[in-house]
C-alpha cells in the first residue's frame, strides 16, 4: 500500500500521485522514460503497469492518500495510460449506468452534486424508488457545507457512513420519473422523458 503522494523509484526519479476527484488519481509520469503495460486475460484492459521496470501498479493495489483533512483509501479498479505515456489515471470506480443515465431525475446540476470533486458513484436501490449517491469524505469545511446542503435537500431521505472513507446520501426519486426508472431497469434508455 502506497502511503505517500509520491512514488520514489530506485533510480532517484519520483512520480507524483494526486487525487483528481472522489474516484480518480493522476500520476505525473512525464519524467519516466517508459511504462510497460500488462493486459488482462481478455487483452482489452490494462491489468498492471511497470514504471521503468522499477515500480509496479496493478488492479487491486491500494493508495492511502491525503485528501482534505483525512487519509483516504483508493483501490485501483481500472488503469488508463494517457497519450505518449506522460500520465496515468487510476480509477477506484467506474461510473455506473445509474450515474450515467439516472442522475438527471434528481433535478440537480452536476456542479451542485459536486461530481468533479467528492462524488464516487450512484446506485439504484432494489425498490427502484431511491438513488444512492456515494461520496468520498474529506473532513474539510467545504465538504461539511456540501453535506449540510445534501442533508437539507427535500429529496434526501437519509445518509449512511461507510467506514472512514465514504458517505452515501439516499435520494427519493420524484414520482413523475417512475416510468423513466422502469425504462432504465429494462435497458430502454431511448424511452426516457426529458429530465
Amino acid at each position: 500500500m502506497l502511503e505517500e503522494n509520491v512514488i520514489n523509484l530506485i533510480n532517484g526519479k519520483i512520480v507524483t500521485v494526486k487525487p483528481i476527484d472522489g474516484c480518480r488519481l493522476y500520476l505525473n509520469t512525464s519524467n519516466i522514460a517508459f511504462i510497460s503495460r500488462q493486459m488482462d486475460k481478455s487483452n482489452e484492459h490494462i491489468h498492471s503497469i511497470i514504471l521503468e521496470d522499477k515500480f509496479t501498479i496493478q488492479i487491486g493495489d491500494e493508495f492511502l492518500m491525503n485528501v482534505g483533512k483525512v487519509k483516504t483509501l483508493y483501490t485501483v479498479e481500472y488503469i488508463i495510460v494517457e497519450k505518449n505515456s506522460k500520465s496515468v489515471i487510476l480509477y477506484s470506480a467506474l461510473p455506473t449506468k445509474t450515474t450515467k443515465f439516472l442522475l438527471p431525475v434528481l433535478g440537480k446540476s452536476m456542479s451542485n452534486l459536486l461530481i468533479d470533486t467528492y462524488f464516487v458513484n450512484a446506485y439504484l436501490d432494489h425498490t427502484y424508488k431511491f438513488i444512492c449517491l456515494v461520496y468520498r469524505f474529506t473532513g474539510t469545511d467545504a465538504y461539511k457545507l456540501f453535506e449540510k446542503q445534501m442533508m437539507t435537500d427535500p429529496l434526501c431521505v437519509s445518509h449512511l457512513e461507510h467506514g472512514k472513507y465514504y458517505v452515501t446520501y439516499i435520494f427519493k426519486i420524484p414520482l413523475e420519473f417512475k416510468e423513466d426508472v422502469l425504462s432504465f431497469v429494462e435497458g430502454k434508455y431511448s424511452k426516457f422523458s426529458k429530465a
